[in-house]
């Protein structure tokens, strides 16, 4: 299914009216909220005007902290002769974004170049295989989030409201985090003082989730964390009731885990800069429930 010009027109005029409207007071979480807003305000029109969905296979949301010139990618496997759509947005500082969908051989598929903090591209793989989503920030007036989604022709159709309400609840409390980081800090240690702040590494993760089935998960591989405390936390749709976040090294040891019985993991840990790591969220609902959607944030903190 082609998408009709009109409809991506209209798309782009959706973003630039509503794309800033809400306000957040931890930094941040507002910066990334403008990003991720634009990712599902673009999303929903699709979800309304035609038969795309969210995919339900893995990760399905990446958002990324850039500097100009930028750009993160993600290797994703895509089921053959299945539509896809790829939304990318940055934040209100992001001026253009690009977005190229990649073959085994590196050639580019389906691409959006144009001059625009959104980019929108559809494509159908003729083989089931893996494609590299490159999204890059191309000109921005400062470093920026850029967020991006994917969709696919039958997914599911996820309501406004859930993708409202992870996402709030997410920066609500990375923002509530934060607080309490500023009120403990010793003085002596740390004269400048310290943040909780999105992992801000080159080409790295800050935010990932998606539609997880009950008993399935989901995972982020190959994260560098930086030298220094993370704060890893999750929050999910209306339907959510268990989610558990794991931390694993490289060599996929278990190193850190919150497996409570409730919908709000948080793990802290020392990480290296050395090292990378995975991070898994797990639906532990019933294996027969309807799969929710979760997103996972991926912290630091710094002075």
């Amino acid at each position: 299914m082609k998408l009709p010009r009109n409809m991506l027109a209209g798309v782009c005029c959706l973003i630039t009216a509503s794309a800033f409207a809400q306000e957040d007071t931890w930094t941040p979480g507002t910066y990334m909220t403008q990003s991720l807003n634009s990712c599902f305000d673009a999303g929903q029109v699709f979800l309304e005007d035609t038969n795309y969905g969210y995919d339900d296979d893995g990760i399905s949301l990446v958002g990324t902290y850039m500097q100009p010139y930028g750009y993160y990618t993600l290797t994703k496997f895509f089921q053959a002769k299945t539509s896809y759509v790829v939304i990318a947005a940055g934040d209100e500082d992001a001026t253009n974004v690009n977005l190229h969908v990649r073959n085994l051989n590196g050639e580019i598929v389906a691409s959006d170049p144009e001059v625009d903090r959104l980019a929108i591209v559809e494509f159908t793989p003729k083989v089931g295989e893996d494609f590299s989503l490159e999204v890059e920030l191309f000109e921005a007036n400062t470093a920026s989030f850029v967020s991006f989604v994917i969709l696919r022709d039958g997914g599911w159709t996820i309501p406004r409201s859930d993708l409202e309400l992870a996402q709030s609840t997410l920066m609500s409390r990375g923002a509530i985090y934060n607080q309490a980081i500023e009120e403990q800090i010793d003085v002596n240690l740390y004269p400048s003082g310290r943040y909780l702040r999105f992992n801000d590494g080159a080409s790295q993760a800050c935010v990932f989730g998606g539609l997880i089935a009950g008993g399935d998960g989901a995972y982020l591989t190959n994260l560098n964390l930086g030298e220094g405390d993370v704060k890893l936390i999750a929050e999910g749709d209306s339907d959510v009731e268990d989610i558990d976040l794991i931390l694993y090294d490289a060599y996929n040891t278990e190193l850190n885990s919150d497996r409570l019985g409730d919908a709000h993991p948080v793990i802290d840990h020392y990480t290296l800069a050395s090292q990378n790591y995975h991070i898994e969220i797990a639906n532990e609902a019933a294996s027969d429930s309807t799969p929710t959607f979760c997103m996972v944030g991926v912290m630091q903190v710094r002075p």
